[in-house]
C-alpha cells in the first residue's frame, strides 16, 4: 500500500511527503505530477468558502465525561455543530489555508495527511470506556470517529445498542454538510459534499434532481 500510494498520490514515500509542510504541499500541488496534486491545485484556485465548525472528538473518555452529545436527533458538542473528520484533526496545521477560505483544498489535503499517517505509522486506533453502565467504544475511521454504545441486560445479553457514524455529526442542521450546500452551483456543492464523504446517497434539492451516490 505504501508503494501504491507513493506512485499514485504522493510521488515519494508517504513518510517523506508528510514532512513537506504547508508551503511544500502547495508547491507539490502546483507541480501537478499526479492526479492528486492536480486536484489539490484546482481546489486551491477555487473561490473562497466559509469555514465550517471544527471539533475533534479526542477520546472515548472525553465523550463519556461529557455525555450531552447523546441528546437530540443529531449529536452536537455543547449544542454546537461539530465536524469530526480529518480536517478537524489537522486544523492547526492547515489553519492558514482555512483562514484564506481554501476549505475544500484543506479538506482534501487533510485526507492525504491521514492516509500518509496510517501508512507510515499504524492502523487506525480505537478507544473504549464505560458510560452510565454502558460500554462506549471509539474507532478511528477515514471519515472520523465511529462510536459504538452497548448496554447489557440482566441476562448478560445486549439490551441496547447504538451506533453513531461520523455522518450523523456532519448532518447537524448547522453542520458542515448544510454549510457546504448553502451556496454555489450544483457542481460546486456536489464536490464539497463528496469531499466530506458523507457515506450516504444525497439529492441536491432545488439545484438538480440527479442523485449522487456515496463515495
Amino acid at each position: 500500500y505504501r508503494q501504491l500510494a507513493a506512485f499514485c498520490i504522493f510521488g515519494t514515500a508517504p513518510s517523506i511527503w508528510r514532512q513537506y509542510g504547508l508551503a511544500g504541499w502547495q508547491q507539490w500541488a502546483a507541480c501537478g505530477d499526479s492526479a492528486a496534486a492536480r486536484a489539490l491545485q484546482q481546489l486551491l484556485a477555487a473561490a473562497p468558502e466559509a469555514v465550517p465548525a471544527l471539533q475533534w472528538l479526542h477520546s472515548a473518555t472525553n465523550l463519556a465525561a461529557n455525555p450531552h452529545w447523546l441528546a437530540g436527533h443529531t449529536p452536537a458538542w455543547y449544542g454546537q455543530a461539530a465536524e469530526t473528520g480529518a480536517l478537524a484533526r489537522y486544523q492547526p496545521l492547515l489553519q492558514a489555508w482555512l483562514d484564506g477560505g481554501h476549505v475544500s483544498a484543506a479538506r482534501l489535503l487533510a485526507r492525504w495527511l491521514a492516509l500518509a499517517a496510517w501508512l507510515g505509522e499504524a492502523e487506525a486506533g480505537s478507544d473504549s470506556c464505560t458510560l452510565a453502565g454502558s460500554g462506549l467504544a471509539l474507532v478511528d475511521t477515514a471519515r472520523g470517529p465511529l462510536l459504538h454504545l452497548a448496554t447489557l441486560g440482566g441476562d448478560g445479553r445486549i439490551s441496547h445498542y447504538r451506533v453513531l457514524p461520523p455522518t450523523l455529526w456532519h448532518c447537524h442542521p448547522q453542520g458542515c454538510m448544510a454549510q457546504a450546500a448553502a451556496n454555489g452551483d450544483a457542481a460546486q456543492v456536489r464536490r464539497r459534499l463528496l469531499l466530506i464523504d458523507p457515506c450516504v446517497a444525497f439529492t441536491l434539492a432545488g439545484i438538480e434532481e440527479e442523485e449522487c451516490h456515496h463515495a
